[in-house]
């Protein structure tokens, strides 16, 4: 969890990016999510390719189970669901 935090608040300060957070499972110890809003596809790109990222990366050698998951998704409104 150190190293997630550490990355979390030193990655608010990146360019675009409008927040992001981490979270612990309450039915899982031990398992963390890592919630990045972004302004644009191009700062999320950005972010992702920075050196915040590659130490957050190499911070987590074996100190992981498996590998992890990254998924990118767009979030909607209630109004695209009407």
């Amino acid at each position: 969890m150190a190293v997630l935090s550490r990355y979390v608040v030193v990655s608010r300060n990146h360019p675009g990016c409008r927040n992001i957070d981490l979270c612990a499972s309450a039915l899982n110890p031990g398992r963390y999510l890592v919630i990045e809003k972004w302004a644009s596809a191009e700062a999320q790109r950005d972010h992702f390719d920075s050196e915040d990222m590659v130490e957050m990366a190499r911070s987590c050698e074996g100190l992981l189970v498996r590998k992890p998951d990254i998924d990118l998704l767009q979030g909607i409104s209630a109004h695209d669901l009407w």
